[in-house]
């Protein structure tokens, strides 16, 4: 493949912002509405869609463990956000 420079800092920007953008929906609109009423079932709401929401790239990637550490990396951010 052979992608000139613009178009590798678009396909950059966009994986950026697809991050970005899902740290706001999980860790930002979701953990903060449920955290109002109880912290640790925000924590393991917001790990479990979090994590339901990436088991494709789970089930379809060959990269099992690169999957299952971004999972869990999610809910350990999780943690360390509400303290």
């Amino acid at each position: 493949m052979n992608y000139s420079w613009f178009e590798m800092l678009c396909h950059i920007c966009l994986m950026l912002c697809v991050g970005f953008i899902e740290e706001v929906i999980f860790r930002g609109l979701l953990f903060r509405a449920i955290a109002k009423d109880n912290v640790k079932t925000a924590i393991i709401i917001s790990s479990i869609t979090f994590g339901t929401g990436h088991l494709l790239n789970l089930i379809n990637t060959q990269r099992k463990f690169i999957s299952v550490h971004h999972n869990s990396f999610g809910n350990k951010y999780t943690e360390c956000f509400c303290k």
